[in-house]
């Protein structure tokens, strides 16, 4: 049997129309309730005729019909509960609310059906949520995609570590002023504390805000001295979110950072100078800025005192001032101005927000084809995509993350600084998991070039500054030079991080006798093998499911997901145990006691997601991989252990919840009956599958594409390559979406039917099918065959590599063989 490769990584070929792959698979037999290959299966679902039509079920929402009963409660179910229907929600947010990491899983989760008012789901439009966030997602001067949405005024008395800005909430200015490594304030006392002084200016605490009243007019500063322990190493940024009024006639020249250094050394910049983002101070009310010091002079990542020799005591920062300065001529007479914080942070950005914010885009686009919104949205990407090229160097293929501060993997204080959703876990700076970001990103740009060049889209090029500041690179890659370096990235991914040992992608490695760090670790195991590897299993999944691996690399990882085989050293091993919480596999299979960023984690294996735990969301990229190695059999096999579960969670549920009035509950009383801590709402745990988890609702998507083979790679084409599981005799989706028109579509084994397309049926869109293709790809029969289009014969389509391949116009159609 060989499995299809589906769009999950696939690169496109630009000279071919249509592409079709294969991988090597192995022979899995098959579990009792699995029919032999010449045994149709039972049908417990709704009945289908013979020219292949199941009676709808919905008008509407979302809906799946299948001839496997069990699995259409259990999809149907999950699926309102994950998106957010009214009255069985069980996470905190709508898919859609979220911070910027989340946006690719959102995009998923959102794009190819009705998620507008018009879906009856009872929740806020997907479509809206997704592009208010492309326009207002920050993106900085290096082309860096913030992993916040917007530039929020935070709550005026909060702590940084509660909020996402440019970077994770954490490691913060709390963090590092705990250790003595970090200075400034949040401003959230009543009074002005020791070692600061305000001149040219009155001044006042007011809701945790400074603030100033200037006196002459003239410059005013505030100022924070006798600081102990400003070490530079750990404040590579000084951020301060100011709110300034009665300046409509713009008289501030610009925002000025002053600092001094224990020996006499002062140093004055502009944010014009070292400011992260091309603003100007005059044209907000309320702005969160950012200095970036680590590449200025008297500044820099010196006094690292974490490292062996590390520490320059005479280049200790002793003071610093925020100045505010008029333009020649012009008074700040007239002004208030209100600093919310003056403060350090660390390098807490996230390196793969932008192959999220890409790749999100890149699926709005494929099941929208917005052409207005991708003229609107090229320029930010390609300024995100550039930013791996420049800030990150990966024209020769890989990324790293050498030009951050303490994103090195190395688990000290200020360094090990992990980049969000894997908050935790120091991993090294040119890493496997970034680099397969890295990989998606390029596979998302080239789909958008391919997609702006077939509208006739054109914009000017950008240009991002150098990381240094000093200079700028221009944005110049073309669809021919991505998928180059596509080509370029997957090759160098294969051979730089698997182990031939392992059979397994390993994250990356670290020179410990290079590091500087051998007396802070001496008595931990980290330093006994430079190579970085925890079985980071959720990594390797996502590698696969992107097509980062050879087919043989594919087979070895999925045989030790499976447990088909074992990895000496892991600590979970075999079926049993890395199916632990059955409903999807674990994050990592070794024990970590020490590769943690700032400050580590204590607990047990298996107690917390990052460390032997897992999320739902797993699930996805198991499935995915499963279907490309062993079929799609394979990853229906696997749903039905899922879906036994979900029963045993609903009994467990409806058992004290007879009503269903509790939905935030559905998964804690079977996780109180089974003693598995479930991770969500500040409580740190095992599992991860409600509350902030919003993101398993991506597992849905999985079933459309895997089994319809729904997807879109070439301009204004739907594509159909079903790939039905031995266990089903068909697979129905009501109201899927494309270019916001709505439809049906059933496959069985030798046949597809689209039905119920409708325009203008998505929301306030006005949908139209006019010069849509539906692309249809079926196995081709052995023996004679004729091709039928709702009955009729035809000789209009292609067979390529064992398939047959029928275009048709976007419309209701029954495309089967005879």
């Amino acid at each position: 049997m060989i499995a299809k490769v589906y769009r999950i990584g696939l690169t496109v070929l630009l000279a071919l129309v249509i592409v079709f792959s294969a991988i090597a698979c192995t022979t899995i037999t098959p579990p009792d309730t699995q029919p032999p290959e010449d045994e149709e299966p039972e049908n417990t679902g709704p009945a289908i005729s013979s020219d292949g039509i199941v009676e709808k079920e919905s008008d509407n929402e979302l809906h799946f019909v299948t001839s496997d009963a069990q699995f259409n409660s259990f999809i149907n179910d999950y699926f309102e509960r994950q998106i957010g229907v009214t009255g069985k929600k069980v996470t905190e947010l709508y898919p859609g609310q979220a911070e910027v990491v989340w946006k690719e899983w959102e995009a998923k989760s959102l794009m190819w059906y009705d998620s507008t008012g018009t879906g009856d789901l009872g929740r806020p439009s997907g479509y809206q949520y997704l592009v208010d966030d492309f326009r207002s997602i920050p993106q900085d001067n290096f082309g860096y995609i913030w992993a916040s949405c917007e530039v929020s005024d935070t709550p005026d008395g909060g702590n940084s570590y509660t909020y996402f800005d440019q970077g994770w909430p954490f490691p913060s200015f709390e963090h590092s002023g705990a250790t003595n490594y970090g200075f400034g304030s949040n401003f959230n006392d009543s009074y002005l504390t020791s070692g600061w002084s305000v001149t040219g200016a009155s001044y006042s605490m007011s809701d945790g805000n400074l603030v100033l009243t200037p006196n002459s007019g003239n410059e005013v500063k505030v100022t924070l001295s006798g600081i102990t322990g400003g070490y530079a190493f750990f404040a590579p940024f000084v951020e301060t979110e100011l709110k300034i009024s009665g300046n409509n006639s713009k008289v501030l020249d610009d925002l000025y950072l002053e600092w001094t250094l224990a020996n006499g050394n002062s140093y004055s910049v502009s944010y014009a100078q070292a400011g992260t983002q091309d603003v100007n101070v005059n044209d907000f009310s309320s702005y969160h800025y950012y200095f970036n010091t680590s590449v200025l002079e008297g500044w820099g990542k010196t006094n690292d005192i974490c490292c062996e020799n590390g520490a320059s005591p005479e280049e200790e920062i002793v003071s610093m001032s925020l100045v505010f300065k008029p333009k020649d001529g012009r008074s700040l007479s007239g002004l208030t101005i209100s600093v919310d914080y003056f403060r350090t942070d660390f390098d807490d950005r996230c390196v793969q927000t932008n192959s999220i914010f890409l790749s999100a885009f890149a699926e709005y686009y494929r099941y929208t084809g917005d052409n207005a919104m991708l003229k609107e949205m090229l320029t930010k990407c390609r300024k995100a995509f550039q930013f791996y090229l420049t800030y990150c160097n990966g024209a020769s293929g890989l990324i790293d993350q050498d030009n951050f501060a303490g994103h090195d993997g190395i688990p000290v204080a200020g360094h090990g600084i992990s980049s969000g959703y894997f908050d935790i876990l120091a991993l090294p700076s040119q890493s496997f998991y970034f680099n397969v970001y890295y990989y998606k990103a390029i596979e998302s740009m080239l789909y958008l070039e391919r997609m702006a060049q077939a509208a006739g889209i054109e914009v000017d090029s950008p240009s991002v500054y150098t990381s240094d500041l000093k200079g700028q690179e221009e944005y110049t890659q073309t669809a021919d030079s991505l998928a180059q370096l596509l080509e370029t990235t997957r090759t160098s991914i294969r051979n730089t991080f698997w182990s031939e040992e392992k059979g397994r992608f390993v994250e990356g490695y670290i020179d410990w006798e290079q590091s500087g760090h051998m007396a802070a670790l001496s008595g931990t195991n980290v330093i006994n093998s430079n190579t970085i590897d925890y079985g980071y299993l959720s990594f390797n999944l996502e590698g696969v499911a992107a097509g980062v691996a050879t087919d043989e690399q594919a087979k070895q990882i999925m045989d030790w997901v499976s447990g088909e085989r074992e990895v000496s050293g892991d600590t979970a091993k075999g079926k049993d145990e890395i199916y632990e919480f059955i409903c999807s596999p674990l994050i990592t299979t070794k024990r970590n006691l020490y590769m943690f960023a700032y400050g580590g984690f204590s607990g047990n294996f298996g107690n917390q997601v990052q460390d032997g735990g897992s999320a739902m969301w797993v699930t996805y990229y198991d499935l995915i991989a499963r279907a490309q190695v062993y079929g799609t059999s394979n990853a229906y096999e696997r749903t039905q252990e899922i879906y036994d579960w979900y029963e045993d969670v609903s009994e467990a549920y409806y058992d004290i919840n007879p009503d269903g009035v509790r939905p935030d509950q559905f998964y804690r009383e079977y996780a109180r009956n089974n003693m598995i801590s479930l991770q969500g709402g500040g409580q740190q745990g095992a599992l991860g599958l409600d509350e902030e988890f919003l993101e398993n609702a991506v597992v849905v998507t999985a079933y459309p594409e895997l089994i319809l083979g729904m997807d879109s790679v070439d301009y204004n084409v739907l594509e159909i390559a079903p790939d039905l599981p031995s266990q089903l005799l068909y697979f129905k989706a009501e109201n899927l979406s494309y270019q916001y028109v709505k439809y049906d579509c059933t496959v069985g084994e030798n046949f597809v039917r689209i039905e119920n397309v409708r325009e203008g049926a998505v929301g306030s869109y006005n949908g139209s099918a006019e010069g849509l293709t539906v692309r249809i790809t079926l196995p081709e029969p052995e023996g004679a065959y004729q091709v039928m289009i709702d009955n009729t014969p035809t000789t209009d389509y292609k067979v390529a590599d064992g398939y047959v391949v029928i275009e048709v116009p976007f419309k209701d159609c029954y495309i089967h063989f005879a």
